[in-house]
């Protein structure tokens, strides 16, 4: 505990704490004198908090804290953990080892971004309409944002762009005619490009298969 560690990385049960040199600490502070420590999750508790080790002052639960007025309560009985970007922690859902996310410890959540991935596709295919409206609140309170990562996006793609745009003309025009999904038959299909370079050169798929596709490439989300 007595390593100086920056107490804005630090986790209460999943909630980041926030600490302000210029406002003072709400919740951890750092300790200018030794002490023993009231141990609230420990009741031998630690022997002593030394100088510069970090702790939990509160007067908010006298009877958890013995009754007295003020407690001082190392980080470890507190039930704080530390975490760093980068840190490797076991993902509760797969049971892997995954590098630790700024998300993730913002958040204060332990599953990995594949396992939250999965989970937050699972839960928008069973809400679609609640997945629409989360969006545009999303979009809504960050305005400009949305316009943002569309120029990028656009400056990130623009032969993939110009081939859409190109396979929408020819239909338009009558050059191209759309065609049900060449694996499923599904008439609700798209235009799939191995090569933007040829821009009519298309395979027809069904958004599913579309997305099939793209992985087997390498190319992620179609």
């Amino acid at each position: 505990m007595g390593a100086q560690i920056d107490p804005a990385r630090v986790v209460a049960h999943g909630q980041v704490i926030e600490f302000d040199k210029n406002l003072g600490p709400r919740l951890v502070k750092t300790a200018k004198k030794a002490g023993l420590c009231s141990g609230w999750n420990n009741p031998a508790g630690h022997a002593r908090i030394e100088v510069g080790d970090l702790f939990v002052e509160t007067e908010t639960d006298p009877a958890r804290a013995g009754g007295f007025a003020m407690q001082r309560v190392c980080l470890d009985c507190a039930g704080l953990h530390l975490r760093a970007v980068g840190q490797l922690e076991i993902c509760p859902a797969c049971k892997h080892a995954r590098p630790a996310t700024p998300s993730m410890i913002r958040s204060g959540n332990r599953t990995c971004m594949v396992c939250q991935g999965k989970k937050s596709q699972a839960w928008a295919k069973k809400n679609p309409e609640k997945h629409v409206q989360h969006v545009k609140n999303y979009y809504a309170k960050r305005p400009g944002l949305y316009n943002a990562m569309a120029r990028k996006y656009r400056a990130g793609n623009r032969k993939k762009i110009s081939a859409h745009n190109a396979v929408y003309r020819a239909i338009k025009a009558g050059l191209l005619e759309r065609a049900p999904c060449v694996i499923c038959g599904s008439a609700s299909s798209l235009g799939h490009h191995d090569n933007y370079a040829r821009p009519l050169d298309v395979v027809w798929l069904c958004n599913a298969h579309h997305i099939e596709r793209h992985k087997s490439l390498g190319w992620g989300h179609a």
